[in-house]
C-alpha cells in the first residue's frame, strides 16, 4: 500500500468538497451566477488536476513495477468513466423519469475527469521513459498541440477524449506532477511570501473586468488558478504535522475523493426535491439570504459525500462489482 501523505489528502477532501459546493450550485439550484460557484468555479479543477498530478507521480525506486501501476491505474480510471456514466444514465431515465436522456452523448461525454487521468497516465507512461527532461517537456508540448488540433478540428474526438478539459488541465495535472517529483512544496511553505503574493493576486483578479480577450484568457485559465494553487497548497502544507478535528474530518474524506466524484452526479438533480416544498417559496428565501444559501447548500454537500461514500463502500463489498466498476482486475 502506498503511503499517504497526509496534508494532502486533506487538500483532496478540500478540493472535492469545493467541486461538489460547485455542482450542487449549479446542478442542483441553478445558480450558476452566484458568487460562491463563480468562486469555487475559478480554481476548483485545476486545483483537482494538480492534486491529482502530484499523487500520480511514481518515484523511481518503484523500478520495473512502474508499467504495471501505470496499467492498473489506467483501468481503475477508465472503467468507471464509461460503467458509472451508464448506469447514471440510467438511474436518470429509469428512477428520474428523464426521458431524453441521450445514450450517446453519456457515452461519449462521461465522468470527463476521469477519462482525461486515463489520458493522462498514457501520457505518463512514455514520460516515464524519458532520460532527459528536455524530451519530456517536447512530449508535454506535443501532447497539449494535439488535445489543441483535436479539439478544433474533429468534434468526434473531441467529445469522446473530452480534448477541451486535457488541454485546459494538463498543464495543471503535470505542475503537481512536477512539485511532486521536485519536493517543490517545500519551496512554497517556506516561503511566506509566495502565500501572499498569491492570495492577493487571486483576490484581485477574482473580478477582474479585464477587456482584452487574450489577457482576459491568461487571467482566468492560468494566471488565477496558479495563484489559487499556491496559495492553498501553502496554508495546507505549512500544517504538515499538525491536525485538529476539521483537518482530520478533511483527512477522511480525502481517502474517498473517487467515489464521492463519481457518485454524487446522482443526486444532484434529484436532491432539489427536498427543497421544494409546496406552498413555500423556499428558493425565493434562500435567494434573499446569501448566508442562509451557502449554509444550506454546504450541508447538501455533505450529506451527498457522505452518502457517496456509503455507496461506494458497499459496492466494494461486492468482489464482482469491484472488478467492473473500479477496474480492480489485478492483484
Amino acid at each position: 500500500m502506498e503511503n499517504r501523505i497526509n496534508y494532502i489528502d486533506r487538500m483532496k477532501g478540500f478540493t472535492i468538497l469545493i467541486v461538489v459546493l460547485a455542482h450542487v450550485y449549479l446542478m442542483t439550484f441553478d445558480m450558476g451566477d452566484s458568487l460562491v460557484f463563480r468562486f469555487c468555479a475559478s480554481f476548483e479543477m485545476p486545483l483537482f488536476m494538480f492534486v491529482s498530478g502530484f499523487v500520480a507521480y511514481l518515484p523511481s525506486r518503484v523500478g520495473g513495477a512502474i508499467n504495471k501501476k501505470l496499467t492498473r491505474r489506467f483501468v481503475s480510471y477508465i472503467c468507471p468513466a464509461f460503467v458509472v456514466s451508464y448506469v447514471l444514465a440510467l438511474y436518470s431515465f429509469l428512477i428520474l423519469g428523464n426521458r431524453e436522456i441521450d445514450f450517446e452523448e453519456i457515452l461519449i461525454g462521461g465522468l470527463w475527469y476521469l477519462k482525461a487521468l486515463a489520458i493522462f497516465v498514457c501520457i505518463q507512461a512514455v514520460l516515464v521513459k524519458c532520460k532527459n527532461v528536455m524530451l519530456e517537456w517536447i512530449i508535454i508540448a506535443i501532447a497539449e498541440s494535439l488535445f489543441l488540433v483535436g479539439w478544433k478540428l474533429s468534434p468526434l474526438l473531441h467529445e469522446l477524449f473530452c480534448l477541451e478539459h486535457c488541454f485546459f488541465f494538463y498543464p495543471f495535472f503535470m505542475m503537481g506532477y512536477y512539485f511532486r517529483r521536485y519536493n517543490l512544496m517545500e519551496v512554497v511553505k517556506s516561503k511566506n511570501w509566495i502565500f501572499t503574493i498569491s492570495l492577493v493576486g487571486f483576490i484581485c483578479l477574482l473580478n477582474a473586468n479585464i477587456e482584452i480577450h487574450a489577457l482576459r484568457f491568461l487571467s482566468e485559465r492560468i494566471v488565477r488558478p496558479t495563484f489559487a494553487i499556491f496559495a492553498i497548497s501553502y496554508l495546507f502544507a505549512v500544517r504538515e504535522d499538525k491536525k485538529n478535528q476539521i483537518e482530520g474530518w478533511l483527512n477522511r474524506i480525502g481517502t474517498k475523493t473517487l467515489d464521492i466524484y463519481m457518485y454524487h452526479f446522482f443526486f444532484l438533480s434529484g436532491s432539489f426535491v427536498m427543497f421544494d416544498l409546496k406552498g413555500i417559496k423556499t428558493i425565493e428565501i434562500m435567494n434573499s439570504n446569501p448566508i442562509i444559501f451557502l449554509l444550506i447548500a454546504s450541508i447538501v454537500t455533505v450529506i451527498l459525500s457522505y452518502v457517496s461514500i456509503a455507496i461506494g463502500n458497499l459496492v466494494r463489498r461486492s468482489d464482482s462489482f469491484g472488478k467492473v466498476v473500479y477496474g480492480k482486475f489485478f492483484n
